[in-house]
C-alpha cells in the first residue's frame, strides 16, 4: 500500500463518522420537536377541559338555584342555552331533560393557529330531582364519563 491509499481511507472513515454524527443530530432534533408539539397539544387539551368543566359547574349552580326553569322543561326536550367566548375559546352549553334527571353538556373549542384544525373538549354532568322541605328541586349529582 502506498501513502495515498492510506490517506484516502482515513478521509473515508472521517466522512463516515461525520455522516453518523449528522444522522444522530437530525434524530435528536426530530425527537425534541415532536416532544414540544405533543406538550403543546397536551396544554391545549388541559386548557379546553378546564374551561369546559368551569362552565359546567357554573351551569349546575344556575340550574340548582333556578328551580322554575327546571320545572318548565318538558321531558325529552333538548335545547342550546348559550355560547360564551373565554380567552379565545368558544363554549356552547346544551341541556336535556330525561325523566327525573337533567343532563348538561358543555363543548369548548378552539382553532389551532398553525394547522387550522378545530380542537374541542366535551364534558357532561347531570342533576337529579330531589324532594326537600322547600319543595322539589334539582341538585347536582356528578359528571358523566
Amino acid at each position: 500500500m502506498t501513502k495515498t491509499d492510506e490517506r484516502g481511507m482515513a478521509s473515508f472513515v472521517g466522512l463516515c463518522a461525520l455522516g453518523m454524527l449528522l444522522i444522530f443530530g437530525m434524530t435528536l432534533l426530530y425527537t425534541v420537536r415532536s416532544s414540544v408539539e405533543k406538550a403543546g397539544m397536551f396544554q391545549n387539551e388541559k386548557m379546553l377541559r378546564q374551561i369546559a368543566e368551569n362552565r359546567l359547574e357554573q351551569l349546575s349552580v344556575q340550574m340548582e338555584q333556578d328551580a322554575d326553569f327546571c320545572r318548565t322543561l318538558e321531558d325529552g326536550e333538548a335545547k342550546q342555552l348559550d355560547g360564551i367566548e373565554f380567552q379565545g375559546v368558544q363554549t356552547a352549553s346544551y341541556i336535556r331533560k330525561a325523566g327525573e334527571r337533567i343532563f348538561l353538556l358543555v363543548r369548548a373549542e378552539k382553532q389551532h393557529k398553525k394547522s387550522g384544525r378545530v380542537l374541542y373538549m366535551r364534558v357532561r354532568g347531570y342533576l337529579t330531582k330531589k324532594t326537600t322541605e322547600g319543595g322539589e328541586r334539582y341538585v347536582w349529582s356528578g359528571r358523566l364519563p
